[in-house]
C-alpha cells in the first residue's frame, strides 16, 4: 500500500551515523502485530517485526546498495504516551536500529497517508506519532529480520478517573533514500517513487491495525482526612476506581503502610475482584478497601500517611496516598452550666472531638452517659445523689465537683474535673 506525504523539512537529526550496513530497507512483516498488556493494567506494549525487502516487495535479501533513512508511525488513541524512541532488535546477522520521534514525520504521516483497503487513516479517535532513524547505509547481502517492542500509555479519562476503552493501534512504515545530494535535511516526499518510477526515492505504507482490549485500575484517597487518637486505630477508606474492555479482568492483592512511628496496619479485605464492567463506560462499579492503622500509645499528635498499593500477578500496580491526623481525646465543658432551679439540677456542654462515650459521676454526683459517633457538643445532667441531695433540700443548694470521662471508640480516656453549684427553689 504506498500512501503520500505532504512536503515537510525535516530537522537534521543529532544522533550518531549507524556505521553498520543494513542490506536493504526494513518493512513490516505482514501477520507480525500483536498488542498486550503484560502488567495487567498500564503501559501497553505494541509488538511486530520488520525484515529486509527486494524487488518482490517481499521479506528476502536486498540486491541494491546505497543509503536511507527508515520511517515509523503508530496510530494510537488521542492523548496516549508514547516513548522518544524505538529500538528494533536485530535477529541473528542484522544490527540494532533507532527510530527518534519525529513530530513532522507524524504530522505528514496523519494528513497525507492513504490506507489503500478504503480504511479511514488515521482511524477515528486515534492520533499519529512519527520516528524515524538517521542515515542507514545500505549494502547488498542476506535477508535481515529486527523485532519491535513499543511501550504506548494510556490515554487519560475525560474525568480523570480509569480508562478502560479498546485501545485501536495500527502500524504505518517507510524508507526514503539519502547521500549524495540527498541530506536528512531534505523535505520529505514519499510521493517520489509514484511520480518517478524509475528513480525511486521513497516508499510509505499503511500496514495492519488492530484493537486491543485494556485494564486500569485509579485508587483515590477519602475525601474527608481520617483521625485517631494515641492508643486507638484510625481507618483510611480508599475508593476503587476500575474499568476494562479485557476478555480477563485482573484480581488484584492489597498491601498497606503507615508512616506513623512504630505503628501497625491491618486490613479487613486484602484483595479486590473487579465487579462486571457496564458496556458505555467500561467501569466497574465504584468499591473501597480500607487500611486500619493502629497507633500506639505515646504517639506525637501529627498528621502522618498512609498509603495503599493495588498489585495485579502481572506485576501492574496502583496507589494512593492519604493523610491520617493524630490527636489527643480532648474534652471541653463549654460556658455556663444551665441550672434547674425547680428542680435542682443543671445541665452542662461537653465537647468532645471523635466517637466515644462521656460519662458524668463522682462523689453525690448521678451517674450519667451519653454516646457520639463522631465529634460533637453533648449535653448532660448533673444532679446530686445521697448526702449531697440532703444537703441541697435542707440548704436550698450544695457544691459538687463532677467529673467527666471521655472514652473513644479506639483510645485511652482523657478525664476532667470541674466544679459546679446545684440550687433549689
Amino acid at each position: 500500500m504506498l500512501g503520500s506525504f505532504k512536503r515537510v523539512v525535516l530537522p537534521l537529526l543529532a544522533v550518531v551515523l549507524v556505521a553498520v550496513a543494513v542490506s536493504g530497507c526494513a518493512i513490516f512483516k505482514p501477520g507480525s502485530l500483536k498488542v498486550s498488556q503484560p502488567a495487567g493494567i498500564g503501559s501497553v506494549v505494541v509488538h511486530f517485526e520488520l525484515c529486509t525487502t527486494g524487488e518482490n516487495s517481499g521479506c528476502e535479501m536486498n540486491e541494491s546498495n546505497g543509503e536511507g533513512q527508515q520511517l515509523l508511525g503508530f496510530a494510537v488513541p488521542i492523548g496516549a504516551s508514547a516513548p522518544p524512541t524505538v529500538t528494533a532488535v536485530p535477529k541473528p546477522g542484522a544490527q540494532p536500529m533507532t527510530y527518534f520521534r519525529n513530530e513532522q514525520v507524524g504530522a505528514a504521516l496523519a494528513s497525507e497517508a492513504k490506507d489503500e483497503s478504503g480504511k479511514p487513516w488515521p482511524p477515528p479517535g486515534t492520533q499519529v506519532v512519527g520516528y524515524i532513524t538517521s542515515p542507514i547505509p545500505e549494502a547488498e547481502g542476506p535477508l535481515q529480520e529486527w523485532t519491535v517492542d513499543a511501550e504506548f500509555g494510556l490515554p487519560p479519562a475525560a474525568d480523570g478517573g480509569s480508562s478502560g476503552a479498546p485501545f485501536p493501534v495500527t502500524i504505518a512504515s517507510g524508507w526514503r533514500e539519502t547521500g549524495e545530494g540527498l541530506p536528512p535535511s531534505q523535505p520529505l516526499d514519499c510521493t517520489v517513487g509514484e511520480k518517478f518510477p524509475d528513480t525511486l526515492l521513497s516508499q510509505c505504507y499503511v500496514n495492519e491495525g488492530t484493537t486491543f482490549g485494556v485494564s486500569d485500575l485509579k485508587i483515590k484517597p477519602p475525601k474527608v482526612r481520617a483521625n485517631a487518637f494515641p492508643g486507638g486505630k484510625g481507618t483510611v477508606a480508599f475508593g476503587f476506581d476500575f474499568a476494562s474492555s479485557a476478555s480477563g479482568p485482573p484480581t488484584f492483592s492489597l498491601k498497606g503502610s503507615t508512616s506513623v512511628p512504630g505503628g501497625s496496619i491491618s486490613m479487613p479485605q486484602r484483595t479486590y475482584a473487579p465487579g462486571a464492567v457496564a458496556g458505555a463506560t467500561f467501569r466497574a462499579e465504584a468499591a473501597t478497601r480500607s487500611v486500619v492503622v493502629n497507633v500506639p500509645n505515646g504517639t506525637k499528635p501529627g498528621v502522618y500517611e498512609v498509603t495503599i498499593t493495588a498489585t495485579a500477578a502481572g506485576g501492574g500496580a496502583a496507589t494512593a496516598l492519604a493523610k491520617l491526623k493524630v490527636q489527643r481525646p480532648t474534652i471541653k465543658v463549654l460556658g455556663k452550666p444551665k441550672r434547674n432551679r425547680r428542680a435542682g439540677t443543671a445541665v452542662l456542654k461537653v465537647q468532645v472531638p471523635g466517637a466515644g462515650t462521656v460519662t458524668l459521676s463522682g462523689k453525690g454526683v448521678a451517674v450519667a452517659k451519653k454516646s457520639t459517633k463522631g465529634p460533637k457538643t453533648l449535653k448532660l445532667p448533673v444532679a446530686a445523689k445521697g448526702a449531697a441531695k440532703l444537703a441541697l433540700l435542707a440548704d436550698g443548694s450544695v457544691r459538687l465537683r463532677p467529673k467527666l470521662k471521655f472514652k473513644p471508640d479506639s483510645g485511652a480516656a482523657v478525664k476532667k474535673t470541674t466544679a459546679i453549684t446545684l440550687r433549689l427553689g
